[in-house]
């Protein structure tokens, strides 16, 4: 009886351990490696262009992505791998636009493009990497390499890792607040949990 029973626990723990090794595998798959890029095409009088043709090429692989322009002159691409891509939108009776923009992990980026009169076989060319801006949503994210970090150093007056601290106040929208700010803050939320606790 004793050795059925050692079976059975064994054989437990061996589809436990299964089925967490199965759960854990299959988190992996989840993670995200891309973003979005939307945008609307207008001309130089602002209305809006139609049927444009809009091209994503990643710039280190080559991989193109071709979209077009709705009724209201937007396109949209969604879960681009993230990294650096040449825009090209075209359309009849119009120049070329050509510009570059990074596509950031999880965020929509806008790159708005205005084409101008003249012949298709003519290209205009924004030089430099456009900064794109998510229109879609309210959240402010800020993203930093590792020498930001480094320069910032691990500790500083604040105690161990209060560098990250200090870099998270390189934001935009961020500011330090006072000690005795934040002690007024603390009063009255315990002021309000008293009054609430007391009724």
């Amino acid at each position: 009886m004793n050795r059925h029973s050692f079976t059975l626990k064994a054989l437990a723990f061996g589809f436990a351990l299964l089925g967490l090794i199965a759960a854990s595998s299959g988190g992996a798959y989840g993670q995200a490696i891309s973003g979005s890029l939307v945008g609307t095409v207008i001309d130089s009088s602002a209305a809006v262009v139609t049927n444009a043709s809009v091209e994503a090429t990643k710039i280190d692989t080559g991989i193109t992505t071709t979209t077009t322009t709705g009724a209201t002159g937007a396109y949209r691409f969604e879960n681009l791998p993230v990294g650096t891509y040449r825009i090209i939108v075209r359309s009849s009776g119009f120049k070329t636009a050509v510009q570059q923009v990074d596509v950031v992990l999880n965020q929509t980026g806008t790159l708005n493009v205005t084409l101008t009169l003249g012949p298709t076989n003519e290209t205009i060319e924004v030089s430099g990497v456009a900064a794109t801006l998510d229109t879609t949503s309210a959240q402010l994210q800020s993203n930093y390499d590792e020498r930001f970090s480094q320069d910032l150093g691990i500790t500083s007056a604040g105690g161990i890792g209060a560098g990250v601290l200090n870099l998270s106040l390189l934001s935009p929208g961020v500011a330090q607040t006072s000690s005795l700010e934040l002690e007024s803050a603390r009063r009255w939320v315990a002021s309000v949990r008293t009054t609430t606790t007391s009724r």
